[in-house]
């Protein structure tokens, strides 16, 4: 029997609801304690380890088929590691604010930070037309590396210059925030047993969290890149 529409919905996002539970704890954890100053001094290395399991943590979503039961408890653990790892990157972000004294506006830049969360979310399910655009995603992201590369190779420091990318790269996480909160909606017709619909919504609210979080530490890095 198939799981309602409901019931879909409700396990989705009480999940995604779960999935922040768990993102806002470790970072709050990481952030206060006393080895976040040793953590920033190794960032590069941080971030290559974030980039490095993220990509191996996807592998589940994307190379196992959905309609495997042993994949349930494969894509939370993974989920639950790319939280983490992302809730450790968030908190280095963090710990600069605190550092150039702006981490009293955390509460500014968290609302913000939902502001366009659901308003990509709403957008992407109330969109009409198809927005799964691989060609735009790729256009987007890959003019984000290639600027992010020329400005660290020659060393620009123009404010004109970082707040394009920047915007460029809110614009990016935006539109995969609209297309994953759309992808929601549009994969129930095509769920066709009960091991599948959960597979989707494990999913589904995986990715939701993710695109909140690249959101929020977006929005920090880009108040910290403007009190530099």
């Amino acid at each position: 029997m198939k799981i309602s529409k409901k019931t879909y919905f409700l396990f989705t996002y009480g999940l995604f609801v779960i999935y922040m539970c768990i993102f806002y704890k470790i970072y709050s954890l990481v952030l206060s304690s006393k080895y976040i100053a040793d953590i920033v001094s190794n960032c590069k290395v941080v971030l290559f380890g974030v980039a490095i399991v993220t990509i191996v943590c996807l592998l589940p979503f994307d190379l196992l088929k959905k309609e495997k039961p042993w994949k349930i408890p494969i894509i939370f653990i993974a989920s639950i590691i790319i939280i983490c790892m992302m809730a450790i990157m968030a908190s280095i972000m963090g710990f600069l604010l605190k550092e150039l004294g702006l981490y009293k506006y955390i509460s500014q830049i968290l609302v913000v930070a939902c502001f366009v969360f659901i308003f990509c979310f709403l957008y992407g399910i109330n969109a009409l037309r198809d927005l799964n655009n691989t060609k735009l995603d790729i256009t987007l992201g890959i003019t984000s590396l290639i600027l992010i590369v020329i400005m660290n190779i020659f060393n620009i420091r123009e404010r004109f210059w970082h707040i394009l990318v920047d915007i460029i790269v809110l614009i990016w996480f935006m539109y995969g925030t609209a297309e994953d909160s759309q992808n929601i909606v549009k994969n129930y017709p095509a769920l066709d047993s009960n091991i599948k619909t959960i597979v989707t919504s494990l999913e589904n609210a995986f990715f939701l969290c993710f695109d909140f979080i690249l959101i929020f530490t977006h929005l920090m890095k880009m108040t910290a890149d403007e009190k530099e």
